[in-house]
């Protein structure tokens, strides 16, 4: 060792650890878990960064037979690389059908606020300023859409004692029976 040279100057800056991004990505979207929010993200970055965003038109269709299974997929897995897939469909087992497994991200919230989201968006709807609301409640009186939640809860209303707890379990399990 000869004058006063660093390890950088022999071995030069260490290299950057830099994750390769999947080519296949599929959003798995939980109702009430902010999955519009991020949809919007996704498409902005999709713009920026030059990856195919594929959003399903079908948005309540979660369970699906072995043959819708294999359409998806087929759809999903034709689609043009890089790309991220979006919808709300429980867990595909791509490898199930003989393809390619791709990356999978879910995003789930805390199980109150979660039911908080669903409570108030049934009476509603949302931030898009549609009449939503009424087109999923259509036989929901103004007394209950005005309803107190706390008096739901408090009163055993059917809507707030059985809140659908194990509700989540499917977009990570798959589609069989067993996963409900």
């Amino acid at each position: 060792f000869v004058g006063n040279s660093t390890y950088l100057d022999d071995h030069g800056p260490p290299p950057q650890k830099v994750l390769p991004f999947p080519s296949q990505v599929v959003y798995n979207r939980v109702g009430k878990c902010g999955s519009r929010t991020v949809v919007l993200l996704l498409r902005i970055l999709s713009e920026k960064h030059g990856f195919n965003l594929v959003t399903s038109d079908i948005h309540n269709k979660t369970r699906l037979t072995k043959n819708e299974q294999m359409e998806l997929i087929k759809n999903i897995s034709t689609a043009e690389q890089p790309y991220l897939f979006t919808r709300h469909v429980h867990f595909l087992n791509f490898s199930r059908f003989g393809g390619d497994q791709p990356v999978y991200i879910n995003i789930i919230r805390d199980p109150v606020n979660r039911f908080l989201s669903n409570y108030f968006f049934r009476r509603f709807g949302d931030w898009r300023g549609e009449q939503n609301h009424m087109i999923r409640t259509p036989s929901m009186r103004q007394e209950e859409r005005y309803l107190d939640i706390n008096v739901c809860i408090l009163e055993n209303y059917p809507e707030c004692s059985n809140p659908r707890l194990f509700y989540i379990i499917p977009y990570f399990c798959g589609q069989h029976p067993r996963c409900r």
